[in-house]
């Protein structure tokens, strides 16, 4: 984006997440990625959901709102992705989780 240029439409068009190794997803019953600022005029939005959660993989393949348009939290000095998971069983260790986010971003 150029200098002067504003962001007119931003939308989310895929997100991965994965774990260190396949194991890492087990006892994970959903996955939401939502989306937040530090603005207390722009409430947290649901970006993407995933449940139940069946991979094995080690991977999983988030289902984007099409409706989620975000432009006004990029418009903001930061924003924050958070990832709420629903654990289907009690985990012992620490959860750490990879994500890779493909963005539409229109600008004039």
């Amino acid at each position: 984006v150029q200098e002067g240029m504003k962001i007119t439409k931003v939308q989310l068009k895929s997100a991965e997440l994965s774990g260190d190794s396949a194991s890492d997803l087990f006892g994970i019953g959903s996955l939401v990625l939502s989306i937040a600022s530090d603005d207390p005029s722009l409430p947290m939005k649901e970006l993407a959901v995933l449940n139940p959660v069946t991979s094995s993989s080690g991977q999983a393949l988030l289902k984007p709102s099409s409706e989620a348009e975000v432009s006004d939290f990029f418009a903001q000095k930061a924003f924050y992705l958070i990832v709420d998971a629903g654990l289907s069983a009690d985990k012992d260790q620490n959860l750490r989780l990879n994500g890779r986010f493909q963005w539409e971003i229109q600008y004039r």
